[in-house]
């Protein structure tokens, strides 16, 4: 078997799996992402709190894997706290409305001023 191969498995590209008759994508995490939002935000922290003290298997706020939440999960989040994945969007700037207004208003001036003139 060749190195860094496994049971058939070819690499098609860092993060992707080529397994025959399926690819497998390998997306990043971030750990204290708790809702996989693609940001670490107050929502995590909300959830965090809601299960501390929680046990048991698949926990979203179990950011360790040892089937507990507690303070280390907390460590976690804290740390990566105001943090985004790249290309997940979460950080991406979107304009105001009172940009789209101002624009509407200085064409209507522009328009307005060239009927005037001719």
């Amino acid at each position: 078997m060749a190195p860094g191969n496994s049971i058939g498995t070819t690499s098609v590209h860092p993060g992707y799996f080529q397994f025959p008759g399926a690819t497998l994508a390998i997306v990043p995490t971030l750990t204290g992402d708790y809702h996989a939002s693609g940001g670490v935000d107050a929502a995590e922290y909300v959830l965090w709190r809601n299960t501390l003290g929680q046990t048991g298997i698949s926990l979203a706020a179990d950011s360790n894997f040892d089937r507990h939440v507690n303070d280390v999960d907390y460590t976690a989040w804290r740390s990566n706290f105001g943090t985004v994945t790249p290309g997940s969007g979460a950080g991406a700037a979107v304009p105001e409305p009172a940009t789209l207004i101002l624009f509407l208003v200085g064409m209507a001036a522009m328009l307005g001023r060239r009927h005037a003139v001719a």
